[in-house]
């Protein structure tokens, strides 16, 4: 649950104002607060906590890895117009018409609660690698995953070289092997990570050419050896480098 001293910032400044836009919004302290007209707040909102990446799950160890995500979105009803119900209220030409709802009663504006720098109202981390004991169900581990490199901001030109461990949002899910690795690529900062599943340690990591928001898969190659591999094309919503690679590593 949300409250305005949740609200953070990079500077005193965008976290005031992320507070003032949280009292500006309707929010009924749960994820199944309606849309307004006037702008609700929605947590998690809809790219989280578990997005189409959905979790694996190794069998022998008993383990659930999962990469929940926690950012809060505002979601905005647009009343149409009876004579514009094929016009577009709010997204460009030439772009994806989201949530425009054509001949539908309102269009839904749908967007990340982000100060005017494009950082996200809510403390990080905001994406995370957790392993769940299915025979307890209690959450073994938790780590922070990802980090702020290739970030796209609003605050300035190109990516964010520098990779703080702040936890980042990921549009994809994991994929285990039984030898006990958990492999994801779908961090907004373009790397490729294996983990042990033991304890969600950092084991091996390579940096992508786009962003690897999909589930990697594993086989076992002609010459016996087992091989992870990702498609790696970038995704328009989280503004990660687009690409058009498939790329397969070996597992030693």
């Amino acid at each position: 649950m949300l409250t305005e001293k949740s609200m953070w910032g990079v500077t005193p400044f965008d976290q005031m104002a992320c507070r003032i836009a949280y009292n500006t919004l309707r929010y009924d302290g749960n994820p199944w607060t309606p849309a307004t007209e006037s702008g609700s707040l929605i947590y998690p909102g809809n790219i989280g906590v578990f997005n189409w990446g959905s979790v694996a799950v190794d069998p022998d160890r008993q383990l659930l890895i999962a990469a929940p995500v926690r950012l809060a979105y505002v979601y905005n009803l647009i009343k149409r117009p009876a004579q514009a119900q094929e016009k577009r209220l709010f997204t460009q030409e030439g772009k994806p018409y989201w949530n425009e709802n054509f001949d539908g009663d309102y269009a839904i504006r749908i967007s990340r609660f982000a100060s005017s720098l494009g950082i996200p109202c809510t403390a990080p981390p905001w994406g995370t690698m957790a392993g769940v004991d299915l025979t307890t169900g209690k959450t073994q581990w938790m780590r922070r995953v990802g980090t702020t490199k290739n970030l796209k901001t609003s605050f300035m030109q190109g990516r964010f070289p520098v990779g703080f461990p702040m936890g980042m949002v990921a549009h994809g899910g994991p994929m285990v092997t039984a030898g006990g690795l958990a492999f994801h690529g779908a961090t907004a900062d373009n790397f490729f990570r294996a983990y042990d599943v033991n304890n969600g340690e950092v084991l091996w990591e390579h940096e992508l050419p786009a962003g690897g928001q999909s589930i990697p898969s594993t086989y076992t190659g002609n010459d016996g050896k087992q091989y992870v591999v990702i498609a790696a094309g970038g995704h328009g919503s989280l503004g990660t480098t687009l690409g058009d690679s498939v790329i397969a590593f070996r597992v030693d």
